[in-house]
């Protein structure tokens, strides 16, 4: 009975040690997803056609070609705006041999401006440096959303009032003078002469499928036929004094424009937004923003028509990343 005894304390041991030291088994598994998003290329350039003339060689009536439009490379939907700024600017000092001393720069002088425009003989009002546009180009006329009335005929553009109208083609909807490098003069008969508009800014009205390309905004600057040098003629008298001394008499008549030893410069800038609706309101509505208050209300009624109009060519907000690739669980 005794060793039955031990045996059954040996096992209830056994059971004991077995219960403290054991472990309990679990299933168990590692999950991940992986989910690879990329993003599309966003690649767009202002693209030009223009070779610079040697100097000398841009001359009244020659036409230099300057093509410009912008191109997406990339494979994102674009909406553009652009901006075009116009200078003309003397590069080295032109002296009247009439003038005391033979010092007096005719002006204006070296790093002065010249207005953009001149009045001819006939009182007509002409642009030194004519511009043209390329076929799709017009100006937004509108009371409420638009420029003056003016602006199309100044620049010999065709008016339009509304978008609608204008459909895939580059629109102005603003223009000014910029005083500092524009400025008024006056003729002789102090006369108010004509300055220009300097700055312009368009939106092209339409939505740049990826790799495609706007129509051109500018096709070619000609240096006005009617811009002659700033001395016209010189005369030269010889003559000899009571003393017997030789006198020499220059005698010069002067140009009413006067636009040689100067530069004209044209910038061209750019900004592509991805065609997206907030997108294109963020930035629109900035970029418009350029001259005054009633300048920055228009903004607002260009933009929203302009998504508006485009409405069904616009990529989602909530699909801002073009494509999602190996998503796995």
């Amino acid at each position: 009975m005794k060793k039955n005894k031990k045996a059954l304390l040996g096992i209830a041991a056994l059971a004991a040690v077995t219960v403290i030291g054991g472990s309990w088994a679990y299933w168990s598994q590692d999950l991940s997803a992986v989910n690879e998003f990329e993003t599309g290329k966003f690649d767009t350039d202002i693209t030009e056609e223009f070779t610079p003339p040697v100097p000398g060689e841009w001359v009244p009536g020659v036409e230099v070609e300057k093509r410009v439009k912008i191109t997406n490379s990339g494979d994102v939907k674009l909406a553009a705006i652009a901006s075009i700024d116009q200078v003309w600017r003397r590069v080295e000092d032109v002296i009247d041999p009439a003038s005391p001393g033979q010092l007096d720069p005719i002006a204006p002088a070296k790093d002065g401006y010249f207005s953009l425009m001149f009045r001819d003989d006939e009182g007509n009002d002409q642009y030194a440096s004519d511009v043209k546009w390329g076929e799709n180009v017009v100006v937004l006329v509108d009371s409420e959303i638009g420029v003056e009335d003016a602006v199309a005929e100044n620049l010999g553009l065709t008016a339009v009032t509304a978008l609608d109208e204008a459909k895939d083609k580059w629109v102005l909807v603003a223009a000014r003078n910029n005083d500092t490098t524009n400025n008024r003069e006056y003729d002789k008969d102090k006369s108010i002469r004509p300055v220009g508009y300097s700055d312009l800014q368009f939106i092209y009205n339409g939505i740049i499928d990826k790799k495609s390309e706007t129509p051109e905004l500018v096709t070619a600057v000609e240096l006005n036929q009617n811009v002659t040098t700033s001395i016209t003629g010189k005369t030269t008298v010889v003559n000899v004094d009571k003393n017997g001394e030789k006198v020499t008499t220059i005698t010069t008549e002067k140009s009413k424009y006067g636009y040689d030893s100067a530069r004209y410069t044209m910038t061209v800038n750019a900004t592509t937004i991805q065609a997206t609706r907030s997108a294109i309101t963020s930035v629109l509505k900035g970029k418009m923003v350029s001259y005054n208050d009633k300048v920055r209300k228009i903004s607002e009624a260009q933009t929203d028509a302009f998504l508006t109009l485009h409405n069904d060519d616009l990529i989602p907000d909530d699909d801002l990343i073009p494509e999602e690739i190996n998503a796995q669980p």
